[in-house]
């Protein structure tokens, strides 16, 4: 083969081929991608301990009512007991008992 084929190829056919288009910078779109991504799981961790502080806000508010309901049961119970003797005293004594 004569090296001189390529040399005439390349003096006659490639300076007429299309020049390719510029290639693309995928690495700089996936650097953006991975920047929304990063931007996106940061937002969703946010909302996930906003939503965490607002439940657990919830749970103490429920706590203090429950543990507000049990003291109204405990001093109510506690009533309830006084009123008997109470009664037992008026209906013995009249509405001058206490005195």
């Amino acid at each position: 083969m004569d090296p001189n084929v390529f040399r005439e190829f390349w003096k006659k056919v490639v300076p007429h081929l299309p020049k390719p288009d510029a290639p693309k910078q995928e690495g700089a779109d996936d650097v953006s991608e991975a920047e929304k991504q990063a931007e996106a799981a940061a937002e969703a961790e946010r909302k996930a301990e906003a939503q965490a502080a607002a439940l657990e806000a919830k749970a103490e508010a429920a706590e203090e009512k429950a543990e507000s309901a049990a003291y109204k049961a405990e001093i109510m119970a506690r009533l309830a007991a006084l009123v008997g003797p109470y009664k037992k005293a008026i209906a013995d004594n009249g509405t001058m008992a206490g005195t």
